[in-house]
């Protein structure tokens, strides 16, 4: 594979456009974990960010996954996929904070 600039400014814009994804799903993934800890059990709502945490977590890696190889560093699945997993960690701590903003105003 051939590491011209253009490649890796390609790299840069692919990752770039996955953790805006993994930012818009962490939107989204909020009130469905609360939709989900409340009709489970509606006195265990101090699940909600456990589960929250948890699926985005499981979306970062999932997104590690299915992402390429897109540099010599990351060719290997298992560093992909957690760092992809930390990233949902921190879309999900981004994805709060808006959710925070918005209810407290």
């Amino acid at each position: 594979m051939n590491n011209t600039a253009g490649s890796g400014a390609r790299a840069f814009w692919i990752r770039i456009a996955a953790f805006v994804l993994l930012l818009c799903v962490s939107a989204f993934a909020l009130p469905v974990s609360a939709y989900i800890v409340e009709a489970a059990a509606p006195q265990a709502e101090n699940w909600i960010l456990v589960l929250y945490l948890v699926l985005m977590t499981a979306a970062g890696a999932l997104v590690g996954r299915l992402l390429p190889p897109l540099t010599p560093a990351m060719r290997s699945t298992r560093r992909r996929v957690l760092t992809w997993a930390g990233a949902g960690v921190l879309a999900a701590v981004v994805g709060y904070v808006v959710w925070f903003l918005l209810l407290a105003g």
